[in-house]
């Protein structure tokens, strides 16, 4: 009973943020393209990666990926600050952004280096 209205008070959290809806709609495709990369270029045999098929796996996937260039800039921005409650949410598009293009190259590159 517990995980249902915790999952329903994170829904209502995130339908009511945009920004929240965003970071995970961009979670969602920038871990879809990992797991493709992942598929294509590294795995020959994808008994093991069976588990990274659905929705919440490619969004965590993508929200690990994204966490690497939050964490560093809500630090230069604000400093070790831990009233992040307001301040995370203004800098969640910049850093999406950011981990989008970086993760453009990254995938341009192992294209290019795996042929």
């Amino acid at each position: 009973m517990d995980n249902v209205l915790i999952g329903k008070k994170l829904l209502d959290l995130i339908i009511t943020i945009p920004q929240l809806l965003i970071a995970c709609g961009v979670s969602f495709l920038s871990g879809s393209i990992w797991l493709w990369l992942i598929y294509t270029y590294f795995k020959s045999n994808t008994k093991g990666v069976v588990y990274l098929k659905n929705i919440w796996a490619k969004t965590g996937l993508g929200m690990l990926w994204n966490a690497l260039f939050l964490v560093p800039a809500y630090f230069i921005k604000f400093g070790f600050d831990t009233n992040v409650e307001e301040k995370i949410l203004s800098i969640v598009g910049f850093t999406l952004l950011i981990g989008l293009g970086f993760q453009a190259i990254v995938t341009v590159l192992i294209i290019k280096l795996k042929k």
